[in-house]
């Protein structure tokens, strides 16, 4: 979702906390990328080509929200794209739906109802109901509010198995060690319900 070129890709790269979750070589790569890119004259602006259709999609996207078109977010693709940083770029993706006009209700949805009917699991996620899979995220202040809100996280519940944010900021830190405790927090709970 970003859109930085020359001085301020290297910036970007060189000081942004998320970037510390991409590797040297991802790096290096982004930063190639953004030089000697051709620029274009956007109404009265020089934007280059990945500004211009990002520019361009916006438009877009204010267009189908009048039509009540739905919209799924997602920008985790793991494409490869510069500054796509998974997790990371979905904060930045929620935060352009509002600037672009998106109640924070309807950004909710992209991320929960639609995002589950896309993929055919309504039955199993993207609502809250007894009988589908327990995975939450519990913040601290609303984000009915301010979409924003979404970054407070005080923790996430994953099929039911709780990982309070101490433990999501220690697993940042150690890599792989809260996959091994999750894993291992998995199968003694299978090994419960099977006793």
């Amino acid at each position: 979702m970003k859109n930085l070129y020359g001085k301020e890709a290297e910036d970007f790269i060189a000081n942004s906390p998320e970037m510390k979750n991409v590797s040297n070589y991802d790096k290096s790569e982004w930063i190639k990328s953004t030089q000697n890119v051709r620029k274009f004259n956007f109404s009265g602006r020089e934007l280059t080509g990945g500004q211009r259709v990002f520019e361009l999609s916006k438009e877009i996207f204010k267009k189908l929200l009048k039509i009540n078109a739905q919209f799924i977010s997602g920008t985790d693709s793991g494409g490869g794209y510069p500054f796509m940083i998974p997790g990371f770029s979905l904060h930045e993706e929620l935060r352009i739906f509002a600037e672009l006009g998106m109640s924070p209700y309807e950004i909710l949805r992209t991320t929960t109802v639609h995002a589950a009917e896309a993929m055919r699991k309504s039955h199993e996620s993207g609502t809250v109901e007894v009988g589908k899979r327990a995975d939450l995220l519990l913040i601290s202040q609303n984000p009915l509010e301010n979409i924003a809100n979404l970054r407070g996280k005080k923790g996430v519940m994953v099929r039911g198995i709780w990982i309070s944010d101490f433990l999501l900021k220690w697993n940042y830190t150690n890599r792989f060690g809260y996959l091994l405790l999750g894993l291992n927090r998995t199968k003694a709970a299978i090994d419960i319900l099977k006793n």
